[in-house]
């Protein structure tokens, strides 16, 4: 029970800040305040490898969206082996 509420915390989280710098993307000032810093510096690490496998489709980022498929793959094959 543990284990299963840690992984959908963890993954929960992580998709949240996801989301939240998605739409921070959209406001050009804010890549200059500690909010942004602390997001990018969080979800940067699961970003990175899977922005690596995309094709580039110009200003059109889809790691968000890919991770978000990936994260909760992960939480559902977790959560089944316990």
């Amino acid at each position: 029970m543990f284990w299963q509420r840690l992984v959908n915390a963890l993954v929960s989280s992580m998709e949240l800040l996801i989301f939240i710098r998605a739409l921070l993307s959209f406001f050009p000032g804010v890549y200059r305040t500690a909010f942004y810093r602390f997001v990018y510096d969080v979800t940067e690490p699961v970003l990175r490898p899977v922005r690596r496998l995309l094709p580039s489709l110009g200003p059109l980022d889809l790691s968000p969206c890919i991770t978000f498929l990936l994260l909760e793959l992960l939480r559902k094959v977790f959560l089944s082996l316990f």
